[in-house]
């Protein structure tokens, strides 16, 4: 505000009775415009953001939801929607529930998203590749309960890939046990966990992510994407990060400014950190291209695309116990040489609840727009399918 509101002018003169005295003194000061500020927002791409939210929550019968789009190649935000919300011509009718910006205020349980994360992680190690194998029973024994899948099953013999692509709780939690415990929570802080992303606006959430003194069974919930806490806006910059070729650009709404004389003004930096390996980048890429290249209604025209669902039971502040759910869907693209990120989460949807069913509709509808829009160009090679099981 400072900033914007520059420094207001003044004017002095000697006055009589009639008027302004003619060769009396008088003093002019001209006022100095503030700073004028450019936003990396699309203001149509906001619109389409905040209307395929509205459709999203109202076909799910959702309490909330929010939508964030970024350029994954430098970490400006395209669109950051949040609903409920208000009229901004009438700010005095806003309740509070409305006036939330939940890409950056809301702290949540990610679920299946996270997955993503791990994989990095996991790759990045060297401690597997997309083809390494995983025998998945039907329940895994874990700090005296048992770890499922959402959709029950006997013994499965998985690639990694597919463990990403079938989103199994149990494959997942089985490789993050050759990972390190505080290997692994330096990971999420690399990824931009844990903290604020410092993007400049106000009541951003930290998040919460697990001490390297976790007990066994943390470690297998967190890579799943339970037991620990994001913000979108911080899950979205992360999976970035990871898709960039491992480069993290922490993510921003501010594209330029000029001073009041229309000279260029020093904006605030984005931090720029390499968080994985370029091949570990790849192969995560190879991972998330089969979650859409294998499923019926996920792909869109022209592009390669890559993505994971999330559906994550919902901690209920009041009982202090799981209740209902957070359904999510992170699509990125093109998948060879990534430049646009969405990233869709509905709060307690009624009508369905897992990622595909709730979330998934909204990304691929603005993945279909946004690419061309930045003229991105199609992809040339046609989608990768590759194994997802094994043969003992």
């Amino acid at each position: 505000n400072k900033q914007l509101a520059g420094v207001p002018g003044k004017e002095s003169y000697e006055a009589s009775t009639w008027g302004r005295i003619p060769l009396g003194s008088n003093t002019l000061v001209p006022a100095v415009d503030g700073t004028s500020y450019t936003l990396t927002l699309d203001a149509q791409l906001q619109l389409m953001a905040q209307q395929a939210l509205g459709t999203a929550i109202k076909n799910a019968k959702a309490k909330s939801g929010e939508i964030v789009m970024m350029d994954v190649t430098n970490g400006e935000v395209l669109a950051m929607a949040s609903m409920p919300t208000f009229d901004s011509n009438k700010p005095g009718k806003a309740k509070e529930n409305q006036t939330r910006n939940r890409v950056i205020q809301d702290a949540y349980e990610p679920g299946s998203v996270q997955k993503v994360l791990t994989m990095a992680a996991l790759t990045d190690q060297g401690i597997i590749t997309p083809d390494s194998h995983v025998v998945v029973p039907r329940a895994l024994s874990s700090g005296g309960g048992k770890i499922t899948d959402a959709e029950p099953h006997g013994t499965e013999y998985l690639t990694a890939r597919g463990v990403l692509v079938h989103s199994s709780n149990i494959g997942t939690a089985l490789f993050a046990r050759k990972l390190d415990k505080a290997t692994m929570v330096s990971y999420l802080k690399a990824f931009g966990l844990g903290a604020p992303t410092r993007i400049g606006l106000p009541g951003e959430a930290s998040g919460q992510i697990p001490k390297p003194t976790m007990p066994d069974y943390t470690r297998d919930q967190v890579a799943f994407g339970q037991g620990l806490s994001v913000t979108a806006l911080q899950e979205a910059a992360a999976v970035a990060g990871i898709v960039n070729g491992g480069v993290y650009h922490s993510p921003t709404i501010i594209k330029s400014a000029v001073d009041g004389h229309g000279e260029p003004s020093e904006i605030p930096k984005t931090t720029t950190r390499r968080v994985i390996s370029q091949r570990a980048s790849e192969e995560v890429r190879d991972m998330m291209e089969n979650v859409v290249s294998t499923a019926k209604g996920r792909p869109i025209p022209d592009y390669r695309m890559g993505a994971k669902t999330g559906t994550a039971q919902r901690i209920d502040p009041e009982c202090h116990c799981y209740h209902g759910y957070i359904s999510s869907f992170i699509a990125v693209a093109p998948i060879e040489k990534p430049r646009i990120l969405t990233y869709v989460v509905i709060n307690q949807p009624t009508n369905g609840h897992t990622g595909t069913a709730v979330a998934q509709p909204a990304a691929r509808q603005l993945m279909s727009v946004a690419l061309p829009r930045y003229g991105v160009q199609p992809s040339t090679d046609k989608a990768r399918k590759e194994p997802l099981e094994y043969q003992p």
